[in-house]
């Protein structure tokens, strides 16, 4: 990471570097992935903003989710369909709007994707790291972890217990959270484009107990935004409990594997092609 004016740090423009054992290219706007070229005629373009989740912590490019819904809406639309990786690890609300102000009109999204949740109730200025210290999904890690995950139980992190208000502040707190929210809903289509809502799924949303007080709160504060101002809103937890997802399909407690971009990926799809029409 670089120092960011008010984003605070950035990934390091024009570079390949490699992060969790995976190359990772980064262009000039700080984003993961190769450079913007011009728009095609009929192009899609779909920009993701979030952290690490959304970044595709441990995956090759292609496989980060927004990259397999593109792929799935290039062919029920029949027309090129890209996505823009347009998180960062650690990035909050706030800094995912400095994001979109500042790169927006170059990459000139018809959707955006706000999917910001983890680095916001997280209680560090830290990004966030892999549970128990295992920083890197090696490929024996990812494999073992695939094989035995549906008999290991999830691991915890004390982040994610306890009600609002308990076990340390909040990175964002709600309040500013849903001001943010709303800021990136009006940025959003002051670009012209149509923001969608996505709630990121964990392991906790595979328990049969609730997930603790302060995430729901979090996530109700993302669905509240949806309904207010009418935006699709792509309900990950519930996808996942629906086609059985187990905990094979996360490296840890809140990144998904290379099965879990796959079933998100088809969440998205699922959610833009049946809540929006390209023009």
């Amino acid at each position: 990471m670089v120092p960011h004016g008010r984003r605070a740090w950035a990934l390091p423009p024009n570079t390949t570097m490699v992060e969790t054992n995976v190359e990772v290219r980064v262009n000039s706007l700080a984003l993961r992935g190769p450079e913007v070229a011009p728009k095609q005629e009929g192009e899609v373009r779909i920009l993701t903003l979030g952290d690490s989740s959304v970044f595709g912590f441990g995956v090759e490019e292609e496989a980060v989710f927004s990259s397999v819904a593109a792929a799935s809406l290039a062919q029920t639309w029949d027309r090129p369909v890209t996505a823009v990786i347009g998180a960062t690890p650690g990035y909050t609300s706030v800094q995912a709007l400095h994001t979109l102000q500042d790169v927006g009109r170059a990459v000139a999204p018809d959707v955006v994707v706000i999917a910001t949740i983890w680095s916001d109730l997280f209680q560090t200025d830290q990004p966030l790291e892999r549970a128990g210290g295992q920083k890197s999904p090696l490929a024996a890690y990812r494999v073992a972890t695939r094989l035995l995950a549906p008999w290991l139980p999830a691991p915890k992190v004390g982040w994610v217990e306890g009600p609002v208000g308990q076990s340390g502040a909040a990175r964002v707190n709600l309040e500013r959270y849903q001001s943010s929210l709303e800021a990136l809903v009006r940025e959003i289509k002051r670009l012209g484009a149509q923001p969608v809502v996505l709630i990121l799924p964990a392991p906790i949303d595979l328990d049969l107990e609730p997930a603790p007080a302060r995430i729901r709160s979090y996530r109700m504060v993302l669905s509240n935004t949806a309904d207010a101002n009418g935006l699709p809103l792509v309900d990950g937890p519930l996808w996942f409990r629906q086609n059985r997802a187990s905990n094979s399909y996360f490296y840890d407690q809140v990144h998904p594997s290379l099965s879990g971009h796959a079933l998100l990926g088809e969440a998205l799809a699922e959610g833009l092609s049946q809540g929006w029409v390209p023009r």
